[in-house]
């Protein structure tokens, strides 16, 4: 199986694929909105780190909160990267929807206007 940059994985291709254009755009809305909450998450672990600089805690106490806001940090990226990839592969396939539909639009233009040459040419005959 060959890796090209227009490659996905066989599951995530098969998912998309089958969705419908409203599915796929519910998909990206929702991934978008998601991947925000995510760098929200992201920004209150880096803010919550910040203030625990200046609180002074026990050694337990700071270790804890080292824990939660990298956690915080670590989720929100995570979250980001996830959310970002989901609705990336739903504009991906409503791309490629589009151009497959322009592509037949074009098809059909090029035929209509052979047929009126050819009409043309025997309007010249008659």
């Amino acid at each position: 199986m060959s890796n090209t940059a227009n490659s996905t994985p066989p599951r995530r291709t098969k998912g998309v694929m089958n969705a419908t254009n409203d599915e796929l755009e519910a998909i990206v809305s929702s991934g978008e909105g998601l991947a925000g909450w995510c760098a929200l998450l992201v920004g209150a672990g880096l803010v919550t780190e910040a203030i625990l600089v200046f609180v002074p805690l026990s050694t337990l106490e700071a270790k804890v909160g080292a824990f939660v806001t990298d956690s915080l940090i670590a989720v929100g990226v995570f979250g980001e990267l996830f959310f970002h990839k989901r609705s990336s592969h739903a504009q991906s396939e409503l791309l490629r929807r589009s151009d497959l539909k322009l592509a037949e639009a074009i098809d059909r233009a090029d035929q209509a206007m052979l047929r009126a040459e050819e009409a043309e040419e025997l309007a010249w005959l008659v």
